[in-house]
C-alpha cells in the first residue's frame, strides 16, 4: 500500500493506494494465474510519474485541494532500495470534513514543459531509471515482468511508456473514486487493478516489449484509466 497524505486543517489524514491483480494484493514477483490457471503475470517493476494532482468532487467543478508536485509512485519500494525522490506519499492541503463525494483527479506522466525544461532534480533525476534522451523525454509508465502468455521460454515483457509532444504524446488524465472504510477506523484508499489492462495490452499487440513513443504506447496510454477501478 501506497500512503497519500491528506493534510486537513488540523489533522493528517493518510488516503491507500492499493494494488491488486484480478482482484488479488499484487506481489512483487508472484505468479497471478488468469482465469484458466495456466497462464500467469508476475510484476516485478511497476513505477510511474502522477503530476497535477487533485482533490475533487464528483463533478470535478470543485477542487478542495491540488498540488504542483510531480511525483514517482514505485509499487515494489523496497526500503533498501528507497530513493528520497520516488514518493510512497502524496501531500494535499485540504479543509476539513472530506466526505465519500471526494475523487483524486491526476495525469500519469510528465507535461512538456516540464520535460523540455531539462530539470532533472528530485523525482526528474534520470538515475531513477525513467528518462529515455531530451528527444523523448520521460517514461511515464514502466511495467516491467514476466508472462507466459508470450512465451515458456521467454515470458520476460517491459513495457515503457512515454512521449510528451505531438500525435503520440501520453500523458493521460485519470480519475479515481475515493472509498471510505464504514467503520471509519481505517484510512480512505483507491484501487488500482492490473489484470484487466495488462490482459487487454498483451491481446492486443501478442508482445513483450514496448519501449519507444509511437502509436502502440499511445494505446497503452488511452488505456491508463481501466487501472482504476470506480
Amino acid at each position: 500500500m501506497i500512503a497519500v497524505s491528506i493534510f486537513g486543517q488540523h489533522q493528517i489524514q493518510k488516503v491507500g493506494i492499493h494494488f491488486f491483480f484480478n482482484q488479488e494484493p499484487l506481489m512483487a514477483n508472484k505468479k497471478h494465474l488468469l482465469k484458466d490457471s495456466f497462464s500467469y503475470v508476475s510484476i516485478s517493476n511497476f513505477k510511474f510519474y502522477l503530476s497535477e494532482i487533485k482533490l475533487v468532487n464528483k463533478t470535478q467543478s470543485k477542487v478542495y485541494s491540488k498540488s504542483d508536485k510531480i511525483q514517482l509512485i514505485n509499487f515494489n519500494l523496497l526500503e533498501e532500495e528507497k530513493s528520497t525522490f520516488e514518493n510512497d506519499f502524496i501531500s494535499l492541503e485540504v479543509p476539513s470534513g472530506i466526505d465519500d463525494s471526494c475523487y483524486l483527479s491526476f495525469v500519469i506522466g510528465v507535461d512538456s514543459t516540464t520535460s523540455r525544461a531539462g530539470n532533472f532534480t528530485k523525482s526528474l533525476d534520470p538515475t531513477l531509471g525513467m528518462y529515455w534522451a531530451w528527444n523523448t523525454g520521460y517514461i511515464h509508465f514502466k511495467l516491467e515482468g514476466e508472462s507466459n502468455l508470450f512465451s515458456k521460454t521467454s515470458p520476460k515483457f517491459s513495457y515503457h511508456i512515454g512521449g510528451y509532444s505531438g500525435t503520440y504524446a501520453t500523458q493521460t488524465h485519470c480519475i479515481s473514486r475515493l472509498y471510505f472504510p464504514l467503520n471509519g477506523e481505517n484510512n480512505p484508499y483507491i484501487n488500482i487493478d492490473l489484470k484487466d489492462y495488462l490482459f487487454k495490452m498483451m491481446k492486443l499487440y501478442k508482445e513483450s516489449m514496448v519501449m519507444i513513443p509511437g502509436e502502440k504506447a499511445k494505446t497503452f496510454a488511452n488505456n491508463f484509466p481501466m487501472l482504476f477501478k470506480q
